[in-house]
């Protein structure tokens, strides 16, 4: 049974008598749930990842909870940077 840790991304194996059981990642250590039955999360994971490819389910987890942040602070610092440029043109408008 293959089971894929939320929290590093890994995929690790566990005998088909610990479904529906938590266990402990055997990469990060953290807990991990072992799915009743084949997840379509994890099918699909399986499906994305050729064999041997170097950007397997763990680079994919990895970059899906990158992705969100760097967004965030993109956005931000656009935003920051048009309220700078407005605020100086009210200010120099108004001889500060």
């Amino acid at each position: 049974m293959l089971a894929f840790c939320e929290e590093c991304g890994s995929s690790a194996e566990f005998p088909a008598k610990l479904r529906g059981t938590i266990q402990d990642c055997p990469h990060c250590g953290r807990y991990m749930d072992v799915a009743e039955d084949d997840d379509a999360r994890q099918r699909a994971l399986l499906n994305d990842t050729l064999p041997g490819d170097a950007a397997g389910p763990s680079m994919l987890a990895a970059m899906q909870r990158v992705q969100k942040p760097i967004i965030v602070l993109v956005l931000g610092g656009m935003a920051f940077y048009v309220f700078m440029i407005v605020a100086s043109g009210i200010a120099a408008a108004l001889g500060f």
